[in-house]
């Protein structure tokens, strides 16, 4: 399983090609990932047409998923004429589920070279290579709503990669694409322990195409329990290996599943308490999966945390691997692809909805920046360090710091935000409610008003309200803490304006959004009183000009003014995310931990059925809200999760149920 706990931070390896009239081949391992004679028609025979893909994709059921794992993914060349096949075979409503692993991923610039030479296919590059993530371990989820069609990129050593995924105990793989090097170029990715993980995670019926005819990887399928043939192989090539599974082989639970949902994939209806951040973006991602959503608010609209006139998409890297910094970057690159879908489609407006302008971190930290200059190699694909000289270029404003350069982030107006993604024709809006509760009756969540009037019901209810969260059920074990957090608003002036990204100090600012900036925040925890402070403006302020000591206090010197809102975090400043646990029940059921926590026991948590969590997003709302909405859908449908495991149990709110049974407190 993928455990990186305080290794020190890395990136993948990339790659080393060469382009010939030969084909592409790789350097590090001397082998083609595609001859150039036929790579096209290559891909088609030997994983479309050996995993028997059109006549299995007509066959498919309007709500049936299709899961294809591929090890090896390269250039994507195989999931395009995937995808290619899928929208011409798939009946309307069928998903498609892709996950694609490779150790050593091509960047884009390099996809960008190859894909010039194959026209006919040309178009699909591009939007791939729009959406490309970042060379950054780990899974990179990337969705086409419209198309029902999801790509999970892992960056990550096959085996590691599948023995998380298997530690789900689901079978949900329908076909396995083995594409990587030749087995005797790449002997690690072809390992006998990866035959075992592939034949958990299949369904009766999954199939396995490969180019290779290595006896080595027929004796591995067969033992795992595959049965396996041999085809006539492409071009030159003599023979290749297919295989099939037709029975289920039993799973065995390698860890405590704590942290697990129950799938509900027939749900069509879904109750969400809370129209800030968490709330739009839960009910956005399951309005694009089909599900109507009804969401409940007791105010208005993007209120609290959610309200402030400026945000930025954030992250921090790290010397070293932990729980924090991981969802964070995590998330950050989930979230950096969303809006830019969202600012693609029209549906955020450049410059006024916000902008993607990059934002400076400085630092005085000389260990980080030095470990990560040195992994970064400069390639400046997610971040790049700059010396005091280059930052105060970049920034358009001189600073006397160096800094880590994220030019991919976004400003953003959360409002807005929350308004474009609450608009979905699957979606339905109840604010100024006020108090709102929640009880289970015959199967079903009912929503109530303060007066007890029936507002709404559903099978499912997501709590996405902050501070909130714990009322509606009582959900008393939750350690949230109130934040309290005060911007002000900077008009801007010739000096402001030659801002080219935003800055992260002490505060931030960001680059004006209709003349205005904003700067802050100001940090109280415990405090739940929203009066505007002079001195805390004075503070922000204060932040600001010790950050960039060239502008002019005398600028700032009118009355300043501002906002404040309160926000939501939990003690360990993770969010809550994913389903909530029976607490009782819990206890009971796990009782044994507590004398030794490592132990396995494999029954599946009690929860409450139906409820899920999405709260304590703290400063990081529109860094988090995205993926943790996502992980929340693939959880409801049954589908891969598009994290780590140890990032998933790092963020479930049972975690804090585990913690307080290892330490005998409850």
């Amino acid at each position: 399983m993928i455990n990186r706990q305080n290794k020190p931070w890395e990136q993948p390896e990339k790659p080393a090609i060469d382009v010939s009239a030969n084909g592409l081949s790789s350097t590090r391992f001397d082998d083609v990932y595609f001859s150039a004679r036929d790579p096209i028609g290559e891909s088609r025979y030997t994983f479309l047409e050996g995993n028997a893909l059109e006549s299995r994709f007509r066959g498919l059921s309007s709500d049936e998923r299709f899961t294809i794992i591929e090890s090896g993914f390269g250039t994507g060349l195989n999931f395009l004429l995937t995808q290619e096949l899928w929208q011409r075979c798939a009946p309307k409503g069928a998903r498609l589920h892709y996950i694609g692993i490779d150790a050593y991923p091509l960047d884009a610039t390099q996809i960008n070279t190859i894909s010039a030479n194959h026209p006919s296919l040309t178009k699909a590059w591009q939007t791939l290579i729009e959406r490309w993530p970042p060379a950054v371990s780990g899974c990179h989820r990337r969705r086409w709503a419209g198309e029902q069609v999801t790509l999970d990129l892992w960056w990550d050593d096959a085996r590691e990669v599948l023995a998380d995924t298997a530690s789900h105990c689901r079978q949900w793989v329908n076909a396995w694409f083995l594409d990587g090097f030749a087995p005797s170029k790449n002997p690690d990715m072809w390992h006998e322990g990866l035959y075992p993980l592939m034949a958990q995670q299949s369904q009766p019926g999954a199939t396995v195409a490969t180019f290779t005819a290595a006896g080595a990887v027929r004796r591995g399928l067969t033992a795992a329990g595959f049965e396996v043939s041999k085809a006539p192989g492409f071009g030159r090539k003599r023979e290749a290996l297919r295989a099939v599974i037709k029975q289920a082989r039993p799973m065995r639970a390698v860890l405590t599943p704590w942290d697990a949902a129950e799938p509900s994939p027939e749900v069509d209806r879904t109750l969400v308490l809370g129209a800030g951040l968490a709330g739009a973006w839960i009910a956005r991602t399951l309005a694009e999966r089909g599900v109507h959503v009804s969401v409940l608010e007791r105010g208005e609209i993007a209120a609290g945390g959610s309200s402030n006139l400026q945000g930025l998409t954030y992250t921090r890297l790290s010397r070293r691997y932990g729980e924090l910094s991981d969802f964070t970057l995590a998330a950050y690159a989930f979230a950096l692809d969303a809006y830019k879908q969202r600012f693609h489609s029209g549906e955020l407006i450049d410059d006024v909805d916000g902008a993607r302008c990059g934002y400076l971190q400085l630092s005085e930290d000389e260990a980080t920046l030095g470990h990560l200059e040195q992994v970064l190699g400069g390639s400046g694909a997610m971040a790049r360090i700059l010396n005091p000289q280059q930052a105060s270029e970049t920034l358009g404003l001189k600073v006397s710091q160096s800094a880590i350069d994220y030019p991919g982030a976004f400003w953003l107006n959360p409002p807005a935000v929350v308004q474009s993604l609450l608009t979905h024709p699957n979606i339905e809006l109840q604010k100024g409610l006020g108090t709102v509760t929640l009880h289970r009756e015959d199967e079903r969540w009912w929503a109530r008003s303060g007066s007890g009037e029936s507002l709404d019901c559903a099978p499912l209810a997501v709590i996405a309200c902050a501070m909130d969260s714990g009322t509606p059920l009582g959900i008393d074990w939750l350690p949230l803490q109130t934040i309290r957090g005060q911007t002000t608003h900077l008009p801007t002036n010739k000096s402001l304006a030659k801002l080219n990204r935003a800055l992260c100090h002490k505060g931030y600012i960001a680059p004006a959004r209709k003349g205005i900036h904003c700067i802050g925040a100001s940090y109280g925890p415990n405090e739940a009183l929203i009066d505007e402070r002079v001195e805390e403006h004075g503070e922000n302020l204060g932040k600001l000009l010790r950050a960039v000591p060239d502008l002019n206090p005398q600028d700032f010197a009118d009355g300043l003014t501002g906002h404040v809102a309160l926000r939501c975090n939990s003690s360990d400043y993770l969010p809550l995310v994913g389903a909530v646990p029976d607490a009782p029940a819990f206890e009971l059921g796990y009782a044994a931990l507590q004398h030794n926590s490592r132990q396995v026991i494999a029954e599946c948590p009690p929860l409450q059925p139906g409820l899920y969590l999405l709260t304590a997003l703290g400063s990081r709302g529109l860094t988090y809200a995205p993926l943790a909405a996502e992980l929340i859908a693939s959880q409801i449908f049954g589908d891969p999760p598009p994290l780590p495991r140890y990032l998933q149990r790092a963020i479930t709110p049972a975690r804090f149920l585990f913690r307080a049974i290892k330490r005998g407190t409850r």
